[in-house]
């Protein structure tokens, strides 16, 4: 009899948890599990410690304190909390945001001044009407419902951007009001009169290049070693003995003279056979008058005449030739637009010359190469608006449209764009040579100006400088220039937009000299600046300042004065605003201001402060 065994299932192993700091329970995503838990811990935090965290992000001590605190004359002390600043904040920002833009920004100063204007305008009765609300609106935007769409863009309705503007008027009229005692003094009026009419002097030595003619000539470098100095040159100046860039052009036309017989063009290109003919004139008359019918002299200006009446001949006075040259246009139009029409067709492709033929137009082609200058005449068609469009026309392209020359209609096609180039040196040679003694002998005065220079930077010592150059005396000046056989000129008291009125060439030309250089009025007294050379390369200057003067109040004009008490009134107006409102210590003292983010940045401003040190 078999015997029967029974296997016990063995018992449960135990899990070694040791080295896990949080288990999931069995069955679940471990993953899953620590994403729940993050979730519930986030919500916890936001929940329990949510004020804790405002109050350090803002700065202010306590979530529910006072953010911003001020003494109102009459009301005593005010204190608003964050939220009813932050709200106040929002309004001043969607006011600022309508008139400059969506980057304007408002800061929490920003934001006290307009709370503090408006309640004191509304204590001292200063109100914007309805009426007058509506008409800057209106004024400003051009309609109510442009201002609504800007309301809706911030989210807001109308009317509530309706009443943040109204208190930023009214608060802007309060500050208005209290600006009017920052009055423009005739003291201030001659302040500024007197900044933009300084006099300046000058003295100096002037040495004509020309004196070293002689030298520099016989010194110009042989042709190898001339070219390599040709091609040192900065491009742009090299540039100017290339070549012009030239075109090669084939040309379609038809003179508008009566002669031309226009069967063949109009019976390839008819005219629609509804088209209104007078329409027709007038359509080609705006087109083309100013080409086509331009006055051989213009009238004279009567004071009431428009500019075109005195240019160009009225409709009226063509409309006859307009009927007859209107469908021949129109049908060449057509013929211009057809030649390139078909998909994949180069237009330099195009035979031009045998196209035109075949309508008997007149052709010019295989012309040799001109620049854009030189196609403006000596042609049968004209030439003066085709070489305009020369330039912004890519080789083997056709000019836009058909072109309306004096005389003629044209059609024309850019063969070809020949760049400008750098000829043969042997036939610029003359020319760079020229240009290499002018540079020799700029700089051969130079050298003797700056031996005299230097002279006078070593007499005057390491202490007498000014920014420029060294101070020195007019007689030490005076004793150099003598010694190199030189004379001092003297342009006296003038102002800047002011020419010497004499009959010494070389005072006017310095003047002309010392208008093109603005550092020479910035100079002290006595300043010696370094040798400069005229824009001419005709002189090199040494030039002395005698310093600045206000000019004499007998040069003030009447119409000046207007404009100065303007400048004048806003100049005090804007130093009243910065010793007052714009003050926060003023602000501080008079309405006793405190604002929480105030404190936050005086403590980085002196963490950062004590960085730096």
């Amino acid at each position: 009899m078999s015997k029967t065994t029974t296997q016990h299932p063995d018992p449960p192993q135990s899990h070694n948890h040791d080295d896990d700091l949080i288990v999931a329970p069995k069955g679940s995503s471990r993953l899953r599990f620590f994403l729940t838990l993050a979730a519930v811990m986030f919500v916890l935090l936001i929940f329990t410690v949510g004020d804790q965290l405002a109050s350090t992000l803002t700065g202010s001590g306590e979530a529910d304190g006072p953010f911003m605190v001020w003494d109102h004359p009459e009301r005593g002390r005010v204190e608003l909390d964050r939220p009813t600043f932050l709200t106040q904040k929002r309004a001043l920002s969607y006011v600022k945001n309508l008139f400059e833009g969506r980057g304007a920004r408002v800061d929490d100063t920003d934001a006290a001044l307009f709370i503090i204007l408006d309640d004191l305008a509304l204590s001292s009765g200063v109100r914007v009407t309805d009426t007058e609300l509506a008409e800057f609106i209106m004024t400003s935007f051009g309609s109510g419902e442009r201002f609504k769409q800007r309301a809706n863009s911030f989210r807001i309705s109308g009317r509530e951007l309706q009443g943040h503007l109204r208190r930023y008027l009214r608060s802007s009229r309060f500050q208005n009001l209290i600006r009017v005692g920052a009055v423009a003094t005739p003291d201030d009026i001659e302040t500024l009169w007197k900044e933009r009419h300084q006099e300046y002097a000058f003295h100096f030595v002037a040495k004509p290049t020309a004196q070293y003619r002689t030298t520099a000539e016989s010194q110009v470098p042989g042709a190898e070693e001339l070219q390599d100095w040709f091609h040192e040159l900065p491009l742009n100046e090299q540039q100017t003995y290339h070549s012009e860039e030239s075109f090669r052009l084939s040309v379609a036309w038809v003179n508008m003279d009566g002669a031309f017989d226009s069967t063949a063009l109009m019976a390839a290109h008819p005219r629609p056979e509804d088209e209104d003919a007078d329409a027709q004139a007038q359509a080609y008359y705006n087109l083309v008058s100013s080409s086509r019918f331009r006055r051989a002299t213009p009238l004279d200006d009567d004071g009431e005449m428009d500019l075109r009446t005195r240019l160009y001949l009225p409709f009226d006075e063509v409309a006859e030739q307009c009927g007859k040259e209107a469908p021949v246009y129109f049908s060449m139009v057509d013929w211009r637009r057809s030649l390139e029409s078909d998909a994949g067709v180069v237009p330099g492709d195009i035979d031009l010359a045998a196209a035109a033929a075949e309508l008997g137009l007149s052709v010019q082609a295989e012309a040799a190469p001109r620049t854009s200058t030189g196609w403006r005449t000596g042609n049968e068609w004209g030439g003066r608006y085709v070489a305009g469009r020369l330039p912004v026309t890519q080789s083997g392209a056709f000019l836009p449209g058909v072109i309306v020359e004096e005389g003629a209609l044209v059609v024309a096609r850019v063969d070809e764009r020949i760049p400008a180039s750098e000829p043969p040196f042997d036939q610029i040679r003359d020319r760079v040579a020229e240009n290499w003694t002018q540079k020799h002998m700029q700089h051969l005065a130079l050298e003797a100006v700056q031996t005299m220079y230097d002279l006078l930077d070593q007499g005057a010592g390491e202490g007498a400088r000014g920014q420029q150059g060294p101070l020195i005396s007019f007689e030490a000046m005076l004793s150099t220039s003598g010694d190199a056989g030189l004379g001092v000129q003297e342009m006296t008291w003038l102002e800047r937009s002011e020419l010497p009125e004499t009959d010494q060439g070389s005072i006017h030309q310095f003047g002309l000299f010392a208008r093109t250089k603005p550092d020479l009025y910035t100079l002290e007294e006595g300043e010696l600046v370094a040798p400069m050379v005229d824009g001419s390369g005709e002189h090199v200057y040494l030039v002395r300042s005698q310093g600045a003067r206000d000019a004499a109040l007998s040069k003030m004009e009447p119409k000046e004065v207007a404009g100065l008490r303007g400048l004048a009134g806003r100049t005090a107006a804007e130093g009243f605003d910065e010793r007052t409102f714009n003050s926060r210590s003023f602000m501080q003292e008079t309405y006793g201001v405190w604002i929480a983010s105030w404190d936050y940045e005086d403590e980085a401003a002196e963490e950062e402060e004590e960085t730096a040190g």
